[in-house]
């Protein structure tokens, strides 16, 4: 290495560039992509969870709300009809 011409050395450095550049820049690029797709599926995971754990609670409040309308003998069925009148 301590031979080579001015032109020489700026040719290998310029060789070892032109190698080692794309594979930066894949390396970067998948480092990124891998980011971003673990964010999406941790966030899709809370979502989720939260969502499924909102219907269970409304699913909850809905069977209280029946059972003390049972309870309470407050469970009457209207036919639909005006009662205003």
């Amino acid at each position: 290495m301590a031979n080579l011409t001015p032109w020489q050395l700026l040719l290998w450095i310029a060789a070892v560039l032109m190698i080692s550049v794309p594979l930066i820049s894949i390396l970067i690029n998948t480092i990124i992509t891998g980011y971003f797709t673990a964010k999406e599926k941790h966030l899709y995971k809370i979502t989720s969870n939260f969502s499924k754990a909102f219907e269970n609670v409304l699913k909850e409040f809905i069977n209280e709300i029946e059972e003390r309308k049972r309870k309470n003998g407050s469970h009457k069925q209207t036919d639909g009809g005006n009662t205003n009148s």
